[in-house]
C-alpha cells in the first residue's frame, strides 16, 4: 500500500512530528511504501531537528514555499508546481493528514483523488477553542468543514476521549480509535538496567514543553510545595524536562522561589532522546497534570520505563480502559489537595509500586507497540479504500 503522511510542519519537530515518524517507520516494517509531505521551515525547531531522522525507506517530499501568509500560528504556504508534480507522481492510495488548524491541509482534497484520513491530534478538544484566538479558530473550522472535512473518509482518534471531541463537532463523521506509541528515539535509548542510588530522595519527573496552562505546571508546583512540607523526614525533588514556552521558564522559576522550593525544583531545558531516557530511569515517579491532552508521548515513555505515574484525568490516553486500570497509575482531578495526597501516598509506597510496574510492563509494552498501532491503521486504511 502507498501511504502519504501529510504534515507540513514535520521538520519543525514536536510531538505530532514524532508520532508521524513512529507510525511511518512501523508501516515500512510492515512492507508498506510510505512518504511524508512537509514544507521547509524558516526557524529552528523547538525539539531538535527532524532532518535525517527517518529511515532511507521513507521518502520525504519536501517543498520550499513559494510564498507564505501568516496570522499568529495560522500559516498558509505556497506549493510550487514541482512539489505538486512530485506529490501527484507518488500516487498514494491513502493520504493521512496529521494535525489541524493548519491552513495547508485545506488544499489536500484538490491535490489527491484517493481516500483521506485525518488525525486532529487533540485539535478538537473543547479547551483548544476557548484558550486563545477563538474567532480565528472558529472561522477556520467553518472553512475546513466546507473544503476539507466533507472529503475525509475517516477521522482517527487517539483515544475514546478524542472520539467524543470529534463527534461532538462533526456528528456525521466516521471515526476509528488507535493509540500512538512512544517517541521511537527515546524508546530505542531506553536503559534496561536500573542503577542503585545511595540517597533516599524520591524524585518526581515531568517531561514536555513548559506550557504552564496546557500542562498544568502552576498546579504541579503548588502541589509539590505542599507535599514537601507534609513529608516530614522524607526528601523529594521535582525535575521538569522540556523547552521554554513563550517565556514560561522565567515565570516557573520565580514561582518556585515564592513557594520556597527553588532548591528542590530543577529545569533541564530540551534534552536529547538519550538524555530523556536517562532522566526517566534515574527518576522514581512520573507526574503530569495537563488541563487538556488527548495523548502524551511522555506518558507512554514513562510507563515503558516502568514508572509509577500520577496523571490528570484530562489526559486522554487514560480514557483507554487498558491504561486506566493499571494499578501503578493514579488519575487525579486538577486539584492541589488531591494531588498532594497522591504524591505522599506514592512516595510512601514507592517500593511496592515499582514492583507492580514491573509486573504490568508486558501489557504496557504491547499496548504502546508501534507495530500494533501500524497494523491497526493499515487495517483501517484498507477498510476505507475498499469502500470507495
Amino acid at each position: 500500500m502507498h501511504i502519504l503522511h501529510w504534515y507540513p510542519n514535520f521538520l519543525g519537530g514536536g510531538a505530532t512530528a514524532k508520532d508521524v515518524l513512529g507510525l511511518a517507520e512501523a508501516q515500512v516494517r510492515l512492507a508498506a511504501q510510505v512518504s511524508i509531505a512537509t514544507a521547509e521551515i524558516s526557524q529552528a525547531p523547538l525539539y531538535g531537528s527532524m532532518l535525517g531522522s527517518t529511515s532511507s525507506d521513507i521518502e520525504i517530499i519536501q517543498w520550499k514555499p513559494s510564498w507564505t501568509l501568516k496570522r499568529g500560528n495560522f500559516i498558509l504556504r505556497g506549493l510550487p508546481l514541482g512539489a505538486r508534480q512530485a506529490l501527484a507522481d507518488w500516487q498514494p492510495e491513502v493520504v493521512h493528514i496529521h494535525g489541524e488548524f493548519n491552513a495547508d491541509n485545506l488544499r489536500v482534497p484538490a491535490l489527491f483523488q484517493c481516500p483521506i484520513v485525518l488525525s486532529p491530534h487533540g485539535a478538537f478538544a473543547p479547551e483548544v477553542f476557548l484558550k486563545s484566538r477563538r474567532a480565528v479558530k472558529s472561522a477556520y473550522f467553518l472553512i475546513a468543514t466546507l473544503f476539507l472535512y466533507r472529503h475525509v473518509k475517516a477521522f482517527h482518534a487517539l483515544c475514546p476521549m478524542e472520539e467524543e471531541h470529534i463527534t461532538k463537532l462533526l456528528p456525521e463523521a466516521k471515526v476509528y480509535q488507535v493509540p500512538e506509541g512512544p517517541n521511537i528515539r527515546v524508546a530505542q535509548a531506553m536503559i534496561a538496567e536500573r542503577q542503585a542510588r545511595a540517597d533516599q530522595t524520591v524524585k518526581f519527573l515531568f517531561v514536555g514543553r513548559l506550557d504552564i496552562f496546557t500542562k498544568g505546571l502552576d498546579i504541579l508546583l503548588e502541589a509539590f510545595a505542599e507535599a514537601e512540607s507534609c513529608l516530614e523526614g522524607s526528601s523529594i525533588t521535582l525535575t521538569l524536562v522540556g523547552p521554554d514556552w513563550k517565556g514560561s521558564m522565567a515565570w516557573l522559576q520565580c514561582r518556585a522561589q515564592e513557594l520556597k522550593i527553588a532548591d528542590r525544583v530543577f529545569f533541564t531545558g530540551s534534552l536529547s532522546a538519550q538524555e530523556v531516557s536517562a532522566m526517566l530511569h534515574s527518576s522514581d515517579i512520573y507526574i503530569q497534570l495537563s488541563r487538556h491532552e488527548v495523548f502524551s508521548l511522555s506518558v507512554a515513555e514513562a510507563l515503558l520505563a516502568r514508572k509509577p505515574a500520577i496523571l490528570s484525568k484530562n489526559i486522554g490516553a487514560l480514557s483507554w480502559p487498558e491504561m486506566a486500570s493499571l494499578p501503578h497509575i493514579r488519575l487525579v482531578p486538577l486539584d492541589v489537595k488531591e494531588t498532594v495526597k497522591t504524591m505522599i501516598d506514592f512516595a510512601h509506597r514507592l517500593v511496592e509500586l515499582r514492583t507492580i510496574a514491573e509486573q504490568y510492563y508486558a501489557k504496557v509494552h504491547e499496548f504502546f507497540s508501534w507495530e500494533r498501532v501500524a497494523k491497526l491503521h493499515l487495517r483501517a486504511y484498507q477498510n476505507w479504500c475498499s469502500s470507495c
